[in-house]
Order: structure tokens, then C-alpha cells, then sequence
């Protein structure tokens, strides 16, 4: 097996899929334009994840009745993921407990701001249903964001990466699929290579690529990076778990009989 060719796969279906939604966006059919990017994404991770995990396009909800903003990919536990479907679209609705993982897609990255906007809000709304919800600490799910490619011709260069990194507030993750960057938090001075568990560490937003020879392979190699970054998130969470000696839905479901607390008929 080939790492590499495998993920330049990956890469080119998901390629692909941006190439078809600029062709609907081209011909004014906006609403559809996300929906080959948001397929093909979902695909490759249902293709490469355990059947644990679910990887659905919809929203998360709380025991105070509260709902997310609507999510292009969230992952959560299959085991947790129950689904109340109260959406028109009959898209998942799921517990907040049950949400390890938002992601947010654009086809191109003029869209970047507005898909920041998106996780930004998806994670503040997550933080407040665990705040009302909950008296227990659990792992917030980590936030990524991947544009497609490079539309408009910026150049992404020191100052753009700057620029970007000091914004009020990033993503755990951001993924420029095309250019192969990733903008995430590392330690490089102190650290040999940019740890997986860049949310729980004290370092600073970077613009980072792969270190290899073949600049054509960088884009293939992000995405394997960030699929790996991902995985590796997925096993803590479940580390984490056995540690408290706790289901996430437990949390939930208690919130749930505190507010609706059965009381005698008299």
C-alpha cells in the first residue's frame, strides 16, 4: 500500500467535486454549489472511518432546547448519535455530547471568512449547551474548516498567512486543500513536528506544509496530515472516556432528567 497514492485519490475526487460545484455556481445555482465538495468530503471519511463514528451533514441540540447553526460535516458517536430529525430537510439533528468534530467546506478560499464566521459559531453554540447543560468536564469537538482551491488567484504568501492567523478567532484546523497548507497552532522551535494535540497546547497559530521534495505532492500529503490529526482526535476521545469511567450520552441524559424531573401525582 501507498500512502501517497492513496490520498492523491482522495485528492482528486475531492478536487473534482470543488471543480463540479464552480460549474454550478458558474450557471447561478448557488444553493447547490457546496452540495459535490460536502458528498465527496463525507464520502472519504465514511469510506475510512470505523462504522463507530457517523459522519452526517446536519445539526446538534441540547436538553435547554437550543439548536446549532447547520454543520457541512459534523462526526459524532454512532452509539450516542440519536437522532430526533426535526429538521425540514430531515437532516440529523443529534445530543451536543454526541459531536466530536465540525467541519466547515468551502469550494474556494475567497469563502474563507465566511466559513470562519460559520465554526466560529457552531463552536460558541457548542460551549453554551455544555456551560447550561452540563456539570461535568467533557473534550469540545475540534473545529476544522478546508477550502478547496485558490479561485480568485490570491497569492498565498507570508503576508496572507499573517493576515489570516490574526484574526480574533480561528479553527483548531484550517486546510487550503489545493496550496497544501495548514493553519494550525505548533511550537516549531520547541517541538521536531507540529503535534496532533495542537488544541491543548500553549502554542500559536502558523501557516505549515508538509516537508517533502515534490511541491506536487504537498496537497496530497495536508490532506493525509489532517485526516491523520483527525483520527488521532477520534482515539483520544475514547481514551478519554475510559479515564472518567463515563458515556458522553450519560451527561446528556442526566441534564435531560434534571430539567424534566418526574414528580408524585397527588
Amino acid at each position: 500500500m501507498n500512502l501517497l497514492k492513496q490520498f492523491q485519490v482522495n485528492l482528486s475526487e475531492l478536487l473534482g467535486a470543488v471543480a463540479q460545484g464552480k460549474a454550478l455556481h458558474g450557471i447561478k445555482n448557488i444553493a447547490d454549489s457546496g452540495a459535490p465538495f460536502e458528498k465527496a468530503f463525507t464520502n472519504m471519511l465514511t469510506r475510512q472511518l470505523p462504522p463507530t463514528y457517523l459522519v452526517k451533514n446536519g445539526y446538534f441540540y441540547s436538553p435547554e432546547s437550543q439548536i446549532s447553526n447547520e454543520i457541512d460535516i459534523i462526526i459524532s458517536l454512532a452509539r450516542e448519535s440519536f437522532n430526533l430529525e426535526m429538521s425540514q430537510q430531515n437532516k440529523p439533528v443529534l445530543p451536543f455530547t454526541s459531536v466530536i468534530t465540525t467541519i466547515q467546506l468551502k469550494n474556494s478560499y475567497s469563502q474563507l471568512n465566511s466559513a470562519i464566521k460559520q465554526s466560529k459559531k457552531s463552536i460558541e453554540h457548542w460551549e453554551i449547551m455544555k456551560n447550561e447543560s452540563t456539570q461535568t468536564n467533557i473534550l469540545r469537538p475540534i473545529s476544522i474548516i478546508i477550502c478547496g482551491c485558490n479561485s480568485s488567484n490570491k497569492n498565498i504568501d507570508r503576508q496572507f498567512i499573517n493576515t489570516l492567523i490574526n484574526k480574533e478567532w480561528l479553527p483548531d484546523y484550517i486546510l487550503l486543500l489545493e496550496s497544501g497548507i495548514i493553519i494550525t497552532k505548533g511550537i516549531p522551535e520547541f517541538e521536531e513536528c507540529v503535534s496532533f494535540y495542537q488544541d491543548i497546547s500553549l502554542g500559536e497559530y502558523d501557516g505549515f506544509t508538509v516537508d517533502c521534495t515534490n511541491h506536487l505532492e504537498k496537497p496530497a500529503l495536508a490532506l493525509l496530515w489532517l485526516y491523520t490529526a483527525i483520527t488521532s482526535r477520534l482515539s483520544d476521545f475514547e481514551m478519554f472516556e475510559l479515564k472518567i469511567n463515563t458515556k458522553r450520552h450519560t451527561i446528556f441524559s442526566n441534564a435531560i432528567n434534571r430539567k424534566y424531573q418526574l414528580t408524585p401525582i397527588l
